[in-house]
């Protein structure tokens, strides 16, 4: 395992410098705590052989994977499901229209962050924080996180992980899966049936349009976040504002101020996986956009509790191998509501 580890590190190290320019500070982070927990093995249960081992490992080079969203068989919510997930912790997210990516004069803004674009979208329901330990561990029956308790986000889960607990859950609270998934190990491919009525991941769109609600700055703090509004590195503050705390672990989830929209963590803890891949925007206007269909990274939104206020920014992107975990990524879910 901790041979595996450092290969993948290694291979992390190589790939950063082919990433947009702010997304390798995050990239580099990930990579020296993947060094760590090779150095220091955690005594914990991992995901299975197929989900540590992505076919880019063998020839050390990225290669582009695909994914397909369809419209098939499904049924929208029940009135009674919508007030069950209500009762679970989702919050409504009433749909509109907003301006996605950052501003070319906003202070740590990268390339992929624009242009700035107009996009719609429909209702849907997200979960009011990141999926706990105590969540994750009731569907999948293991804890893979480095940090340990009921309620801090569960974390070293790879976005095949996510996929997974989100059909489990489904099944379990008897809504109709999402995804369909074909194949094994890190060749896995995924369908999405944008129809059915269970869990799923957010859209790169949604979750922005979510993290944002409704405000246009930077942060959905304004023009600055403090580590007494967010859990992240404070030795690295945003524009040069005065430093914070480093608390070097996961907090318990809700342990800060919910945005306007009643959602908790949007800015740091874990980074959370969404369901698009990586890949430039245009300035075309869209609705419901979920991605290209094929990439080599998927994306990560949010932050996390490892690196500095530049990435806790809601336009902040990044992207990672979809088999691969760390200790500051996690997810969030979300459900269609209509």
């Amino acid at each position: 395992m901790k041979i595996k580890k450092m290969v993948i590190a290694a291979l992390l190290l190589t790939l950063c410098f082919t990433l947009h320019a702010q997304d390798v500070r995050g990239f580099l982070g990930r990579l020296l705590d993947i060094v760590k927990d090779a150095i220091e093995e955690p005594n914990t249960p991992v995901p299975n052989e197929d989900t540590q081992k992505p076919s880019e490992e063998a020839s050390g080079i990225p290669t582009e994977k695909t994914s397909e969203v369809v419209s098939g068989p499904g049924q929208p919510l029940t009135e009674r499901q919508k007030q069950q997930l209500e009762a679970a912790g989702f919050i409504l997210i009433t749909g509109g229209t907003f301006n996605m990516g950052s501003p070319t004069r906003e202070v740590g803004r990268g390339a992929a962050e624009g242009p700035q674009h107009r996009v719609t979208l429909s209702p849907f329901y997200m979960g009011k924080y990141p999926v706990t330990q105590r969540e994750y561990q009731e569907i999948m029956r293991r804890n893979p996180s480095r940090f340990k308790g009921d309620n801090l986000p569960v974390e070293n889960v790879s976005w095949f992980d996510a996929i997974e607990y989100c059909n489990r859950r489904s099944q379990r609270d008897g809504l109709t899966p999402v995804y369909t998934i074909r194949g094994s190990g890190a060749n896995r491919t995924v369908t999405w049936n944008r129809n059915a009525n269970g869990y799923r991941l957010p859209t790169e769109a949604e979750w922005e349009y979510a993290c944002r609600a409704g405000t246009t700055t930077t942060f959905n703090t304004g023009n600055n976040i403090t580590t007494n509004q967010a859990n992240y590195d404070g030795r690295h503050p945003y524009n040069r504002n005065a430093a914070g705390i480093y608390r070097e672990t996961t907090t318990t989830v809700g342990s800060f101020a919910a945005n306007r929209w009643g959602l908790f963590d949007m800015h740091g803890n874990v980074y959370e996986w969404c369901w698009d891949w990586f890949s430039d925007y245009t300035s075309t206007a869209k609705t419901n956009p979920h991605g290209p269909s094929s990439g080599i990274y998927r994306i990560l939104r949010g932050g996390s509790y490892f690196v500095g206020a530049d990435h806790q920014r809601s336009a902040f992107r990044a992207g990672f191998f979809e088999s691969l975990e760390s200790s500051d990524v996690g997810f969030r879910i979300v459900t269609n509501a209509q």
